[in-house]
């Protein structure tokens, strides 16, 4: 059976948790936040001698591990998959795979060099609808594909509550929006689309969430959410909140978030 380490255990790591059947099973989890360890005894039944706070407690502890998921916020994938990547551990790997560039470039020829395998979370290649859209686009008797209009719209729940005061709010606790969200759309253009595209442009701006269209009394709101992060922050060192604490040597990033 394949031993699994899963790195960060929010959302989208219990999703994958869920998933798995005879053929694997979670063998260690590293989880900075207490309350999502605790949450991983309690809901998935997971050992508490096999949840741990760091990487370095995890590899400590001697448990075999076979492969590893990694699901932690974007600032931290870098470190950890470097880590795991030095450690021989194939990896399954939420995008993006970086924030930066050259630390995706640096992942990539690390796995190529040690042969390691990667693989990145770009779920909507098997998706029924895109499948059969690649199907149409790569038959040649429908003609042969000139240019590319593609058109993203981010709903306004899920801007407002992921990119404006969300998890990607800011960019140095993520990374702009085009990598963060429409990596999945670059990612499908460059599968689908037969051949290398001759260039590329990209086109967007920021007309609501903007700080004159900030409705009034904003300010007095703004100071109360500084107020309540300060008290998170309190219960989060005390290990009793669900917002978890996470560390990176790799928190530098270019672009600018929407925010």
């Amino acid at each position: 059976m394949l031993e699994l380490a899963v790195i960060g255990f929010g959302n989208r790591a219990r999703k994958y948790v869920s998933c798995l059947d005879g053929r694997a099973r979670v063998a260690g989890i590293v989880e900075p936040s207490a309350y999502c360890r605790s949450y991983a005894v309690r809901a998935y039944g997971i050992d508490e001698s096999r949840c741990f706070e760091s990487l370095d407690a995890l590899i400590a502890s001697g448990i075999r591990i076979d492969a590893a998921i990694i699901a932690s916020p974007d600032r931290t994938h870098y470190d950890y998959a470097r880590r795991c990547i030095a450690l021989g551990w194939p990896l399954l790997l939420e995008k993006p795979v970086a924030t930066r560039l050259e630390e995706c470039r640096e992942l990539a020829g690390l796995s190529e060099s040690r042969g390691v395998p990667v693989a990145v979370c770009y779920e909507l290649r098997y998706h029924p609808f895109f499948l059969k859209l690649k199907e149409l686009v790569s038959d040649p008797s429908l003609g042969r594909l000139l240019s590319v209009d593609w058109e993203v719209e981010v709903g306004l729940n899920r801007m407002m509550h992921s990119y404006v005061r969300g998890t990607w709010a800011r960019e140095a606790e993520s990374g702009p929006i085009t990598l963060t969200k429409l990596c999945h759309d670059v990612d499908l253009l460059l599968w689908m689309i037969p051949g290398e595209p001759l260039s590329w442009r990209s086109e967007g701006e920021r007309r609501i969430f903007r700080a004159e269209n900030a409705p009034e009394g904003y300010s007095a709101l703004k100071t109360r959410l500084k107020a309540l992060r300060s008290v998170a922050s309190t219960a989060r060192s005390s290990g009793t909140a669900a917002i978890p604490r996470w560390t990176s040597t790799s928190a530098s990033t270019t672009g600018s978030a929407i925010s």
